[in-house]
């Protein structure tokens, strides 16, 4: 098969994919009107539209152009920076959304950075391939801005939970710094080592525009807004618990806001498990694997923990 011809059909899977996560997150953000399923409905429908400017670049508007023009341009660069930067301000507010993080500043100066930062390379940096490495490479600086602002907040919280919380996906925060850091490394190899205009008549499909890591992240993404489900997890169940669970835990009816302080009282390992499973909605097996522990040693400390916060609740403070 003709690799431009791979190339096209390769990029309609990535819309369509794309465009069904997309109604997903937003089916999702109807059911539950959680805020988390909403940006990153927003997030998705950004890149969408990111993808859909490649797919005309390269197959509606270049392939039609001079045959010996360089395959390494800034096609649309005023829409490339909006739907960029919409895509990945509304990734960064599903961050915020995940870290509970409130504050203004830190919700939206990094996109707005990010978008000032491309329009001065577009305006001020000369034109030639270090401008277009340099515009290229500001989606790649803001996810790295977000990796380590995630590593900030796991180096600096001193909430236990959600330290648990994310260190669950540290696999995929790990894929995130390799995925992102091959992206950066494409663009310096084909922008600033290898002369774009010397291969113009190749065939190659590494363009700094659209290059297969970049989609690769596309999928990596999407694996993030799978981590969003932690959010919804809880309300989804606490509409139902397992009979022994509701035998044992009978406590007495006091308001929600005092059994949660009444939880942050007990010690460690009894104030994870019950968080854990009756507000985040973790069964104990996810939570042996997060802890490091065993099932039947999760199990038990949820038992215990009951009978401590009955007992707390009660008035009788037996967890010391």
């Amino acid at each position: 098969m003709d690799l431009g011809l791979g190339l096209f059909y390769y990029t309609l899977i990535v819309l369509l994919a794309v465009i069904l996560t997309a109604a997903t997150c937003l089916a999702s953000y109807l059911v539950t009107r959680n805020k988390t399923y909403r940006y990153a409905f927003a997030g998705f429908l950004f890149y969408f539209f990111d993808v859909a400017l490649v797919f005309q670049d390269d197959f509606l508007m270049q392939r039609a152009s001079d045959a010996s023009a360089s395959p390494f341009f800034i096609g649309s660069p005023v829409a490339s920076v909006l739907v960029g930067g919409g895509a990945l301000i509304s990734f960064w507010l599903v961050l915020c959304e995940y870290l509970e993080e409130d504050r203004p500043a830190v919700r939206w100066i990094p996109g707005a950075a990010f978008v000032l930062a491309s329009f001065a390379v577009l305006l001020l940096a000369p034109e030639g391939n270090g401008q277009m490495f340099l515009f290229y490479s500001m989606r790649e600086a803001m996810l790295y801005a977000m990796l380590v602002y995630l590593a900030a907040r796991y180096i600096g919280t001193r909430d236990d939970v959600l330290r648990l919380r994310m260190r669950r996906h540290r696999a995929l925060y790990g894929a995130l710094w390799a995925l992102v850091t091959c992206v950066l490394l494409e663009n310096v190899v084909f922008l600033l080592v290898i002369d774009p205009h010397a291969i113009a008549g190749q065939r190659l499909p590494f363009f700094p525009e659209r290059n297969f890591a970049e989609h690769e992240r596309a999928w990596i993404v999407r694996a993030t807004a799978n981590a969003c489900k932690d959010v919804l997890r809880s309300a989804r169940r606490r509409t139902s618990v397992a009979l022994d669970a509701v035998a044992e835990a009978a406590a007495p009816e006091v308001p929600d806001s005092a059994v949660l302080e009444a939880v942050m009282e007990l010690s460690q390992p009894f104030r994870e498990a019950l968080y854990l499973h009756y507000y985040e909605g973790y069964t104990a097996r996810e939570i042996a694997d997060m802890t490091g522990g065993t099932e039947d040693a999760v199990a038990a400390r949820l038992s215990r923990g009951r009978k401590k916060l009955r007992a707390l609740l009660e008035g009788a403070d037996d967890d010391r």
